[in-house]
């Protein structure tokens, strides 16, 4: 089985403003005005508990898209909490809002897609991140 690689570049495109490029994709991020920044775009803290909910929601989705199961009009509301002093999000909660009845297919179908997801599998894994200087 071949791991797909994702590969993204950042460039700094105003002050405090970037954007990412994955594959043609592009992602932005500023900083909070407190620290100079323009609020044009997300902060990346702020991206990553939207990219989580996003995830379950689009996983959610195809599961109950499979087993004809209406999700059209669901929510994922999702929060985090920032630790100023170890600069770390913790506190995952993420709570998925189905527009139906709540049935225990629903339920069995929504809790079974959630193990799918991989920025959450991501956040519970051990993982490690090397940052270097290119020369």
């Amino acid at each position: 089985m071949v791991v797909p690689m994702i590969q993204c570049t950042t460039t700094n495109v105003g002050p405090t403003l970037f954007c990412a490029d994955v594959e043609g994709l592009k992602l932005f991020a500023d900083v909070p005005g407190a620290y100079g920044g323009k609020e044009a775009a997300m902060t990346p803290p702020q991206a990553l508990v939207a990219t989580l909910a996003n995830c379950v929601g689009l996983i959610v989705a195809m599961a109950c898209k499979n087993k004809g199961i209406a999700y059209e009009g669901m929510s994922v509301a999702a929060t985090a909490t920032m630790d100023p002093a170890s600069h770390c999000l913790g506190d995952f909660k993420v709570e998925v809002s189905m527009p139906g009845e709540l049935t225990d297919e629903v339920r069995r179908t929504v809790e079974a897609a959630q193990e799918m997801c991989v920025i959450g599998n991501t956040m519970c894994a051990v993982n490690t991140v090397d940052v270097s200087l290119a020369e």
